[in-house]
């Protein structure tokens, strides 16, 4: 059965390329590194190289209940960044911004999580798997992308939404 998250699905396997945005900050302390980016544009490339590169524009949503909801918009360019096409290497766009990167980047796994609020089902966090760390993205205004060395704790009233994990 479809859902309107399986979008998350469709990076499983792809690289990502980074955290871009026009004011991007970065801090680490003892138990993670935690990037901050307004506007926040995720990239994730094919590792074939045929050039395709998949965007989310991801920003926040505060509902009227006081929850914090994340609001993704899937997209083929970087779209607000400043960019520019280019023929060369392995990226079919040139983005004008501050970036952030993992070195070991192949996306092994992918998990949606969020919660029902007046029949509307709202994703809250994602949790992206790479080789050897985790991507936790969490809606808050600061839109803060923490990356750590284990799997983050997820909020107990949040429930699974999305899921390349095999159960």
């Amino acid at each position: 059965m479809m859902n309107q998250f399986d979008f998350l699905k469709k990076v499983k396997g792809m690289t990502f390329s980074g955290i871009y945005g026009d004011m991007l900050h970065t801090y680490k302390n003892d138990q993670y590194m935690t990037v901050i980016a307004d506007p926040a544009i995720l990239c994730f490339w094919q590792i074939n190289g045929n050039r395709n590169e998949k965007f989310w524009h991801i920003k926040w949503q505060e509902l009227r209940s006081g929850d914090d909801a994340l609001i993704v918009t899937k997209q083929d360019t970087p779209v607000p960044l400043k960019f520019e096409e280019t023929e060369m290497g392995s990226q079919k766009y040139l983005i004008h911004s501050a970036s952030f990167s993992t070195f070991k980047n192949k996306i092994n796994n992918v998990w949606g999580y969020g919660f029902t609020e007046e029949e509307v089902v709202w994703m809250r966090v994602i949790i992206i798997e790479l080789e050897d760390s985790f991507i936790h993205i969490q809606a808050s205004p600061a839109m803060e992308y923490k990356v750590l060395d284990k799997f983050p704790v997820v909020h107990p009233f949040d429930e699974l939404l999305v899921t390349t994990e095999k159960e």
